[in-house]
């Protein structure tokens, strides 16, 4: 591969169900600590969204770099 892939194209491979799973989660963390207030509510989102997003960030990537540079 003579070039990084592009983040760009990674955000663009995230379909509506992805999306919408991801949110759920969150929604579901953020219930969890909701008698913690808004501000624990707000870190569980942001937590959730955040991990989930870098884990199929790393494997849309390993998923590229090991691909076969003529296809």
């Amino acid at each position: 591969m003579d070039h990084w892939p592009d983040f760009v194209t990674f955000i663009s491979s995230l379909n509506e169900n992805t999306i919408q799973n991801i949110a759920e989660d969150a929604k579901k963390k953020c219930e969890e600590v909701k008698a913690f207030g808004v501000g624990s509510q707000t870190l569980a989102i942001s937590w959730t969204v955040s991990l989930e997003l870098l884990a199929l960030y790393h494997q849309w990537l390993r998923e590229e770099l090991s691909q076969d540079p003529s296809d």
